[in-house]
């Protein structure tokens, strides 16, 4: 396997919250990075997402999370990106995204 193959598989396993002892705002900088990253791949706004098709209403994340769980993440991508060449690196992008998202929004605080 090569090393960007390597690295990349690497990546999907991590667990960000892990990383280092992270402050609030660092986890709320974050979030919001992954939250823009993820309107910039499917091309929704991240509040009041709502498809009348699966009958969802709700946040972007939320239904990142839903596509992902459902593997339909392909589903929420963006039309005007997907059949351009870069189909596979769009997929694992937004469900690294999404799953740094998740993680990042379930974190507790003491």
């Amino acid at each position: 396997m090569s090393k960007k193959g390597l690295m990349e598989q690497d990546l999907s396993k991590l667990d960000v919250t892990k990383l280092h002892p992270l402050s609030p705002k660092v986890i709320g900088d974050s979030y919001s990075l992954g939250v823009v990253l993820l309107e910039l791949a499917t091309g929704q706004k991240p509040l009041g997402v709502s498809t009348a098709d699966e009958g969802f209403k709700g946040n972007l994340v939320d239904r990142v999370i839903m596509l992902s769980n459902f593997g339909r993440i392909k589903d929420g991508i963006d039309k005007r990106l997907y059949r351009k060449g870069h189909d596979e690196e769009i997929v694992r992008e937004t469900k690294f995204m999404e799953k740094t998202s998740s993680q990042l929004k379930a974190k507790t605080w003491p």
